[in-house]
């Protein structure tokens, strides 16, 4: 069975709602534990910040496919995909 566009959408939703918000603070110190090689640290600072992946994967899909849900969807997945491996690389610079 395809999955509509909003049903991914809404998933993807739901997944980075998950995970709390991080103050600047709680940033600052997540990257130096991270400088120190703590992983745990580093998955918490890429997750917590899915949200931001999901909204710019979001627009950006929008404004490419406004007329097509199945292509938007595809291209939205591959943007978020992406965007995640994106925030891994990010981490490790940050």
């Amino acid at each position: 069975m395809k999955r509509s566009y909003m049903d991914i959408e809404t998933d993807l939703r739901n997944l980075v709602k998950s995970y709390p918000k991080l103050s600047s603070e709680e940033e600052a110190d997540l990257s130096r534990k991270i400088k120190l090689g703590d992983e745990e640290a580093k998955q918490k600072l890429i997750l917590s910040n899915l949200r931001s992946v999901l909204y710019v994967s979001k627009r950006i899909a929008n404004d490419f496919f406004k007329y097509s849900a199945q292509r938007r969807q595809q291209f939205m997945e591959d943007l978020f995909q992406e965007g995640t491996i994106g925030l891994h690389i990010a981490a490790l610079k940050f």
